[in-house]
This record gives structure tokens, sequence and C-alpha cells, in this order.
């Protein structure tokens, strides 16, 4: 979907990772795979970052981005509500289509974004308030 709605409306797309079956095609650039150092530089330096599954439990990729100061736009589906806030540290859309996609972008594109308040509200996900919100819910069992 993403590759299709990139040549539909015309913005660039990298792709990292591996996928057997890439074309070349001219509107995407495909990275293969990449170290977590390289993944972190292209997050950095994303306008964007693109998360497009139906159905994911959480999905710690746009937490990954927001931490690097990127906003997200994902689908409205899933652990994405949770880790992306509509019109503050992304765009969430409804409509799993190219168009869709397509509104969600032009969206995005008119939002101004702090990379500042995407990395406080990444922190929300990091491994110790994880920790210390599963020590405080087990010690309330325990009374």
């Amino acid at each position: 979907m993403a590759i299709v709605a990139a040549k539909k409306y015309g913005f660039k797309l990298k792709i990292a990772g591996e996928f057997a079956g890439w074309k070349k095609i001219k509107e995407v650039e495909t990275l293969g795979r990449v170290t977590e150092e390289e993944k972190a530089k292209l997050m950095t330096e994303a306008k964007g970052f693109l998360v497009l599954e139906r159905d994911v439990d959480f999905g710690i990729t746009p937490v990954e981005a927001q931490m690097c100061g990127t906003p997200v736009i994902a689908f409205n589906g899933g652990g994405y509500r949770e880790s992306v806030i509509d019109g503050k540290t992304g765009v969430l859309f409804d409509d799993y289509s190219v168009e869709g996609l397509g509104e969600a972008i032009k969206r995005f594109e008119n939002l101004k974004f702090d990379a500042r308040n995407l990395k406080r509200h990444a922190q929300k996900f990091s491994k110790k308030v994880f920790q210390d919100k599963m020590k405080k819910l087990c010690q309330s069992y325990l009374k």
C-alpha cells in the first residue's frame, strides 16, 4: 500500500528490511537489512514514519521513531492507538486503503510536530516505566 501511495501521491519512500521480490521503483529506495545504528539514523532524519499493520498488539517501531523525534503515520488499529496521539505525535487514519493513506499524508503535511514532545511521549513506554508499573501492579496483589 505504501509503495502504491508513493507512486500515486509522489512522495519519497525508503524501506528498510528484507523482503523477497523487491522491484526497482523510482519512488522507493529499498535499503535491505540495516543495523540498529543505521535504523536510528534513518528514523532521526526521516520526515515521518509509516506503520501500516492492521492488527498489531503494540508495535515498538512507532515508539522508536518518536524517540528519534520523528512523527508517525499509522493505521488506527491495535496498539498504534496507544502509542500514537493523533495530531500530536503523528496521524492515525481509519480508511485502510491507498486513498486513506494519501489523505493521512496530506493531513500530516499540514501539521507541525515538536521533536521534544515526541521524545517525551515515547519515554512513557520506556523499560523503566514498564518495570515500575509491573512492580506496582504486583505489589497491589500482595497486599
